[in-house]
């Protein structure tokens, strides 16, 4: 890693403790922040680290669950595929949360033969404040 790598790396960090310590945010509850994708020396497998955080007043417990699907395509048609069905790390369709500041969710993703990754959707549920639902799409972009 090269010094412009590591001081960008470092402000992302500081901005993350910043987003989840910060008194004056106004707004609350689950936040689903950043997801890194990484290659290993299989080009089927990819390392996932995905991180939901708390954003305000860190005083309570965040308590609810997520969906992670993979989005692509196989045999030229659009396909949507959960996490547990790619992943050894994750067997259920409701991956639960529960954390004051924040949770990382983290694992291998085996791609099967044929399929061609495009993004993945999140949609988390915060059952801790009235069930709020919040949802992010990610680009397939990895390291």
């Amino acid at each position: 890693m090269n010094l412009r790598e590591t001081i960008a790396q470092l402000q992302e960090d500081v901005l993350f403790y910043k987003q989840i310590m910060s008194p004056e945010n106004t707004e609350t509850g689950l936040m689903i922040g950043q997801l890194d994708l990484e290659s290993t020396e299989a080009p089927d497998r990819i390392r996932y680290r995905l991180e939901l955080r708390q954003l305000g007043n860190n005083e309570n417990i965040v308590s609810g669950y997520t969906n992670v699907n993979i989005l692509g395509s196989q045999d030229r048609q659009e396909v949507s595929m959960p996490l547990r069905s790619l992943s050894a790390e994750e067997d259920q369709l409701d991956i639960k949360l529960q954390f004051r500041y924040f949770q990382n969710i983290q694992g291998e993703i085996v791609l099967p033969e044929g399929f061609e990754p495009l993004g993945m959707q999140i949609v988390a549920v915060d059952e801790s404040n009235d069930g709020k639902t919040i949802q992010k799409s990610f680009a397939w972009v990895v390291e």
